[in-house]
């Protein structure tokens, strides 16, 4: 068993509820669908216990399919799409913000400091 495994077997465990205490959750996902692999149980479990629920989504998923003639021209609409749906399936009421960066053009700290 890998180290994090480890870690993460003995972390120790705390429902939903008790995390949020009544605050809203914001999941912050860098692509597309990283939101429901990565939080998709707790934004569908805080959701039904009634929180307030808003995924960011940064950028628009259009390089995973990068050497893909099919996809190549509307896969970041397909990507936004599908985030929309799964956002819905999850959280109906939460609120999707597509921030739209392009796929490894998100702004860095370095970045922002220029401007």
């Amino acid at each position: 068993m890998s180290l994090f495994l480890k870690h993460v077997a003995n972390a120790p465990w705390m429902d939903v509820a008790r995390l949020l205490d009544g605050r809203p959750l914001v999941v912050l996902a860098p692509h597309p669908d990283d939101e429901t692999l990565g939080c998709g149980a707790l934004l569908h479990e805080a959701a039904q216990l009634g929180a307030d629920c808003r995924v960011i989504c940064v950028t628009d998923g259009r390089l995973s399919h990068a050497n893909s003639r099919m996809w190549a021209v509307h896969l970041a609409e397909v990507r936004k799409a599908e985030l929309v749906e799964a956002v819905h399936q999850l959280a109906p009421s939460a609120e999707v913000h597509w921030l739209g960066y392009p796929d490894s053009e998100a702004p860095s700290d370095q970045t922002v400091a220029r401007q």
